[in-house]
């Protein structure tokens, strides 16, 4: 990151978001945090800098390999493992694929509840989407998700009726699931949503992430941080905070943010296809004076 001063044992490096002249980026190694006094860039991970400015030689002065997830650096840069948590799912055993074998009366009740959502059958297809004839998820549509190697991470299960539980999904945290992570490319813009309708709604590299939000520790925000990924975020009108402190969080680790304006529908999903576009066309970029503003607001 070039030349720099130390003082009260802190490191002052000329900032590379600003581009200041004074060298105004703060770096403490000990507590592991950053911040530049110009801009208000700052991060909680000095790691983050070090990969995303290092050279090859400074990658592997500090041991890091450019392919590891955030998890492994924290291992090899402080030696304290930390633990993840995998809990085996699988798809349930009465899941019946809705485009494979015989049509059956809930199959084609699925097929057209699902053309309502403005759900195509090359969606269907794609997302293996399924149905329950039975069991404890009986009556339900399945929508299968898949981690980066293939395996089911989880699933969300859409009651058919109108009776108690419209939703319900297998108990396991969120944090440690990327919605249909098989189907992300993190070289490319993510698109974050609310519920998985809003993200078959926008289409391509979208990721609900479930009703709940997006924590430091989650294994979506991790990887979009080891990757550098843009995000353009596309929450409900009536998720206010939530979208703050999700887009707070992404600009303290430096991510291009992009706020895709939502209002005057009640969630993505009911938007015509041609709408989400255009917004996401006209997406504004979220920078560090306009950040200030959500945290007064």
């Amino acid at each position: 990151m070039g030349d720099y001063y130390q003082s009260s044992g802190e490191f002052l490096f000329a900032c590379p978001f600003c581009k200041h002249h004074k060298k105004k980026l703060s770096v403490n190694i000990e507590k592991n945090v950053w911040k530049c006094w110009v801009c208000d860039r700052s991060g909680k991970k000095t790691d983050y800098l070090i990969k995303r400015f290092g050279d090859a030689q400074d990658l592997k002065d500090w041991g890091i390999d450019k392919n590891l997830e955030l998890e492994q650096i924290n291992d090899l840069l402080y030696g304290v493992a930390k633990p993840t948590r995998r809990t085996e799912i699988k798809l349930p055993k009465d899941y019946e694929p809705l485009l494979v074998g015989p049509k059956t009366f809930l199959k084609k009740s699925a097929i057209k509840y699902l053309y309502k959502r403005g759900v195509t059958d090359k969606d269907m297809f794609r997302m293996k989407i399924g149905v329950c004839k039975k069991g404890e998820y009986g009556n339900r549509i399945i929508i299968p998700s898949f981690d980066k190697n293939g395996n089911v991470n989880y699933f969300v299960a859409r009651s058919l009726d109108s009776g108690y539980l419209k939703y319900k999904n297998p108990k396991v945290s969120k944090s440690d699931v990327i919605f249909n992570e098989l189907l992300l490319d993190f070289d490319k813009p993510v698109y974050i949503v609310e519920g998985i309708f809003d993200s078959i709604a926008v289409g391509k590299n979208s990721v609900p992430i479930l009703g709940s939000t997006i924590k430091e520790n989650s294994r979506l925000f991790q990887r979009i941080v080891e990757n550098n990924t843009p995000v353009y975020v596309a929450l409900d009108e009536d998720a206010e905070k939530k979208e703050r402190r999700i887009i707070n969080l992404f600009l303290s680790y430096g991510i291009t943010v992009m706020k895709v304006d939502t209002s005057g529908y009640e969630d993505v999903a009911v938007m015509p296809k041609e709408e989400i576009a255009s917004r996401i066309e006209s997406a504004h970029y979220i920078d560090n004076s306009i950040n200030m503003l959500y945290n007064i607001i």
